[in-house]
This record gives C-alpha cells, sequence and structure tokens, in this order.
C-alpha cells in the first residue's frame, strides 16, 4: 500500500475485556460472514490472509477464527514475493492457501498482478529492458498464475495504485511515475496508449487486456486504488471516472477497488492524510457506483489508533469498524469487504509501528471492532425478518 501521506503511529495497549463479556471469534456463536449473508446472500466478508499461515503456529485456533468469521480471502501475490528471481515462481504458500480457501468453500481475491516500483523486484527496477522484453515478462506472470490457478480464483486486482491524484486541467489522468525516488519502470519502459479519447499507461492496458484474454471466463478483474473511499477523498471521484473510462475506451474492467485505511486522533476518525470521513460522502460515492453500475470492493480496511491510546480509542474505532460495515453492506454496489488481516499480531505497521489497526488483538481476543461489527450485524439481519 502507499498510502497518501505515511503519518507516524505509535504502540498502544488494549485493556482485554473481561472473562464473558464480548463475543467469541472463534467460539459457536455465529461468525461475521454468515451474519451477513442473513442480510445480502451476495456480499461477501473477509479479510487479507496476514496471520493465516497453514504451517505456522496456533494454525488451529487461527484457521477456526478464520473459517467462523469470513467468506472470502485476500492472498497477496506480490512480484516481490512470488518472482524473486527471473523466470523463478515462489508460490508455495500462495498454493498452501488456496488449498485451504478451498477445503473451507472461501472465495479467493488475488492481490495484485501489476504494480509500481514498491511491488516489482529488484531484477525488475534495475534490470536494462526493452518494451518488448518487458511486455513479454507481464505476459508472461499473468498467464502463469491465472492459469496456474484458474476457476480456484474468483477476484484479481490487476494493477495496484496506478492513479496520482486528481484528473489534469485537460481531463485526463494523472499516473504515479515515481515513489520514494524509484522509476515506475513498467510506464517508463513501455510508454503510454492512446485510446479515442483518453491516454492510459500502455502496462496498465495490457495488464487488463492480457488478464481477461488468459484468465477463467468468470473472473473478475478490478482496479485497486488508495485514497478514494469518498467523494472528498484525493482519488475518490477519479477512481470512478477511470473504471468508467476504462469501458468506455475497450479495456476490460469489472469494478473498483476502494482501499480504506482510517485513523483515529483527537477523538476523530480521518481517512489516511488526516482527511475527515464523512459517511455521507461514503455513501454518495457508492450510489454513484450503483448507478454506474460498478461493482466495487472495499479492498484494505483498517482503523490505526494513536500513541497511548485510551479505551475511548478503542471505543471509537469500534464504532467506525461497525458503521462502514453498515453503510457498505446498504449499498448493492459493494460486493465485498475485506479488512486488511483480521489479527493485531500480523497487522500492517507504518514505518513498523503499530497502530493496532484490526479486530483482535496480539492473542487473538475480539476487540470492540469486531464487537461492534457483531452488533451492527444482527441489528441489521433482526430488521430484515
Amino acid at each position: 500500500m502507499i498510502l497518501c501521506l505515511i503519518v507516524a503511529l505509535s504502540t498502544a495497549i488494549y485493556a482485554q475485556p473481561k472473562p464473558g463479556t464480548g463475543y467469541s471469534a472463534s467460539g459457536s456463536k455465529e461468525g461475521l460472514a454468515k451474519l451477513a449473508k442473513k442480510i445480502r446472500k451476495d456480499f461477501f466478508l473477509g479479510s487479507f490472509a496476514s496471520g493465516l499461515d497453514p504451517s505456522g503456529p496456533n494454525i488451529e485456533q487461527v484457521s477456526k477464527i478464520f473459517r467462523n468469521n469470513f467468506n472470502i480471502m485476500t492472498i497477496g501475490i506480490y512480484m516481490t514475493s512470488t518472482q524473486r528471481e527471473p523466470e523463478k515462481y515462489n508460490l508455495e504458500r500462495v498454493d498452501a492457501l488456496i488449498d485451504y480457501a478451498k477445503a473451507n468453500k472461501i472465495q479467493v481475491y488475488f492481490h495484485p498482478l501489476i504494480g509500481g516500483a514498491e511491488y516489482s523486484p529488484e531484477w525488475i527496477n534495475k534490470g536494462d529492458f526493452t518494451k518488448e522484453e518487458l511486455e513479454k515478462i507481464m505476459r508472461e506472470r499473468i498467464t502463469t498464475i491465472l492459469t496456474r490457478y484458474g476457476t480456484k480464483i474468483q477476484y484479481v486486482d490487476v494493477v495496484n495504485e496506478a492513479l496520482d491524484g486528481e484528473m489534469t486541467p485537460d481531463g485526463q489522468f494523472s499516473w504515479i511515475t515515481s515513489v520514494r525516488g524509484m522509476e515506475h519502470i513498467w510506464m517508463k519502459v513501455m510508454g503510454m496508449y492512446q485510446g479515442k479519447k483518453y491516454k492510459f499507461p500502455q502496462y496498465f492496458v495490457d495488464a487488463f487486456r492480457i488478464a481477461r484474454e488468459v484468465g477463467d471466463k468468470n473472473l473478475k478483474l478490478i482496479v485497486n486504488e488508495n485514497c478514494n473511499s469518498t467523494t472528498t477523498s484525493p482519488d475518490g471521484l477519479t477512481t470512478l471516472s477511470l473504471v468508467k473510462a476504462m469501458r468506455e475506451e475497450g479495456i476490460p474492467v469489472d469494478g473498483a477497488g476502494i482501499q480504506l485505511h482510517g485513523m483515529i486522533r483527537d477523538g476523530k476518525f480521518y481517512e489516511w492524510e488526516n482527511i475527515p470521513f464523512d459517511l455521507g460522502s461514503f455513501d454518495d460515492l457508492l450510489r454513484m457506483y450503483d448507478e454506474a453500475g460498478i461493482e466495487v470492493h472495499i479492498t484494505e480496511f483498517d482503523i490505526h489508533l494513536p500513541k497511548n491510546a485510551t479505551k475511548a480509542d478503542f471505543e471509537l474505532q469500534g464504532k467506525y469498524y461497525g458503521e462502514i460495515l453498515r453503510h457498505a453492506i446498504q449499498s448493492p454496489a459493494v460486493k465485498s469487504f475485506k479488512t486488511w488481516g483480521f489479527t493485531d499480531k500480523s497487522s500492517w505497521k507504518p514505518d513498523g509501528i503499530d497502530g493496532h489497526p484490526l479486530l483482535l488483538d496480539e492473542n487473538l481476543n475480539p476487540k470492540p471492532a469486531y464487537n461492534q461489527q457483531v452488533e451492527v450485524l444482527k441489528s441489521m439481519a433482526k430488521e430484515k425478518r
């Protein structure tokens, strides 16, 4: 994830609930996904697979938690981890997670096929390739992964984080050309594609076309962007415009990935880059996607806490975990809702600092974030009856 602004987050200590209070994330009570199905049968609730290692410690407990609460899983297929060397693939962990998902009837969402410099291995970033050579590498990568897993995967982030903010004054898109001083080699070497109206990076167009050509006929192709969860987010309306433009130009795409990395600061909830989060603007954007007939996937949801987080901070984190899920499941456009992991023990830590952002704490105990999602889903299911 490349976020709008990397903000320092500090460690927080969470006071555990008293025995017998709250919900058990792995016990006999109904899990999150089963509760969500009572509200919408076409809605999938899940998590990034960080913390779920089929060969790791506590696998029985962790596996039970996962399958009891989630029916869709995001599996990382980053080029940095799956192709550490030229012409060699490291897919053992992916294979194991695919087997786990199949055995437990969990849908699979791959992330991502192609991304910028931070998602590309050193041999790509420092290689001296021609356009034709990079095109061949891209085609071989996409073909290998999508044909290896075939019908076992249902969704894939074809390209991750290509946009660079709002559209230009002449109505074109702005594209990321470098990150942290590293050039976007795919974009630099392969150049631009001129459509009837819009310009796109050639790598971007090729990735989607190859994925449609070699992937399973039912595979959904997603473009995943960040800072794009509301109409006032830096990339919110731009991502919507991008999917519309892709369709207009004949570039195959099925939906948009919305990242929603948030933070609690001074008793308020913010998107990244300290933008106050507004549920009304979130609803407005989802309505616009629905009106355009474009499906949405909340791909990377979490809420990071501040230094020396208080009980009130954890409660506010829980409130927004519940409310954002409520608003998402109410939108016909949203097809899946996935947290960026499920336990703080294996959470994403910007700059290595832990903001305790997920549903369960480091000991796999439910936090207010988990309990509030349960309460919201139970309340909505009751209203539906």
